[in-house]
């Protein structure tokens, strides 16, 4: 301490400058360049992956509504989880199915895995046709054509 108190103003400012020039160095360095570095590989990597997720969602909803709508066979009749059942046997879906649980009177949760977008854009069609709802839905691609499904289906 008594150093620096020994040392001129001027010697003691262009101290006191060093010593925060370093500091601002510092940060640059181990802070500020690593977010700009993360946020550079975020634009670089996720935005692309994220614009070809959305370009093949809406690929498959396209190529979904414009192949030609077939007519229901007929309303089926009984409980919700026999409409599931034997709707998502019609669209070939069933074995995606890993666990359905009826959570009201009126919905189901079911979890899927591995199931083809489009069978199942073709199960969701069965099942509006049947008065069966999505109410709601998170679907994420696991492979190419092929998606994890967390839905809960409703009768109105």
């Amino acid at each position: 301490m008594e150093a620096i108190s020994n040392l001129s103003l001027r010697e003691r400012l262009l101290i006191a400058a060093a010593i925060l020039g370093g500091m601002l160095m510092i940060a640059y360095l181990y802070v500020w360049e690593p977010k700009m570095m993360q946020l550079q590989n975020l634009r670089d990597v996720k935005v692309p992956q994220s614009e070809q997720t959305l370009a093949w969602v809406k690929q498959a909803l396209e190529h979904a509504e414009n192949r030609p709508a077939s007519a229901a066979d007929t309303i089926i009749e009984g409980p919700l989880l026999t409409v599931i059942e034997q709707t998502a046997e019609k669209a070939g879906v069933r074995s995606a199915i890993r666990r359905m649980q009826p959570n009201q009177s009126r919905a189901v949760k079911i979890w899927m895995e591995e199931v083809v977008f489009d069978s199942w854009l073709r199960w969701v069609e069965l099942l509006r046709m049947q008065n069966v709802f999505v109410d709601r839905a998170s679907i994420a691609r696991s492979s190419p054509g092929l998606v994890t499904v967390r839905v809960t289906l409703a009768r109105h």
